[in-house]
């Protein structure tokens, strides 16, 4: 958790998402998702496997965030459970989107 502003942000990355405005999304098991056609994460989930325990975070405002900056990330938990975890820390702090 980091302040910023005043604002409470979970910072995931150099460019924290404020709680106001943070979006996480819960994406179903074996889903295409086509931001993993490139970059170092489509390494770790090419192949023949589909992708598990994968959810997006991201922000609703543009405001919050420099254009010239990723306003969207893949993470990806070891297991359901610990996915489940997270997504249950995200749920207690903002609305879950789906």
């Amino acid at each position: 958790m980091a302040t910023r502003n005043g604002l409470k942000s979970y910072q995931l990355t150099n460019y924290p998402i404020p709680v106001t405005s943070l979006i996480v999304e819960d994406i179903d098991d074996g889903v295409k998702i086509p931001e993993l056609s490139s970059g170092s994460f489509s390494r770790t989930l090419a192949g023949s496997k589909p992708a598990r325990n994968v959810f997006r975070c991201s922000s609703s405002s543009s405001i919050d965030n420099n254009n010239s900056r990723n306003t969207s990330m893949l993470l990806q938990a070891r297991d359901m459970y610990d996915k489940q975890q997270w997504l249950s820390a995200f749920r207690s702090i903002t609305p879950m989107n789906k």
